[in-house]
């Protein structure tokens, strides 16, 4: 069992997976609202917000303050250098299952689907909130 499939299966069916080509839409979607750095991080400077944060708790902290409910978000999960395709779960379950989330790939983005907030998990363990312009 892939580390993938083990992932699906903890999330036990409250879960959307994506299909392939709409992976593939939705990181091309990522790219183009939030540029990339040729390593594969977005690149902060052209961010209009953003915040280096400790956890995924501080993160939703900070996303609390900004929007209501933001636990229930619905988000996809994306990897870089992975062939597993987006998920989509609420925010609650990207805190608890974050180490299965995190196991999958490296570089691991958590994206608003309207694309107005990413949380950045680094493979070097920084994490990055970012919003993207008004």
């Amino acid at each position: 069992m892939t580390l993938f499939e083990e992932l699906i299966e903890v999330l036990a069916g409250n879960v959307v997976i994506e299909t392939d080509s709409q992976t593939e839409s939705l990181l091309q979607r990522l790219v183009g609202v939030y540029p990339v750095t040729q390593w594969g991080r977005i690149d902060r400077k052209l961010v209009n917000e953003h915040y280096p944060v400790d956890s995924i708790k501080e993160a939703i902290q900070i996303l609390s303050s900004k929007i209501e409910s933001a636990h229930e978000l619905k988000v996809n999960v994306l990897w870089n250098y992975t062939e597993s395709p987006s998920i989509q779960v609420n925010l609650r379950q990207v805190e608890k299952y974050l180490d299965d989330i995190l196991a999958v790939g490296s570089d691991t983005w958590v994206i608003c689907p309207d694309f107005s907030f990413v949380i950045e998990f680094f493979h070097d363990g920084e994490i990055v909130l970012g919003f993207k312009a008004s």
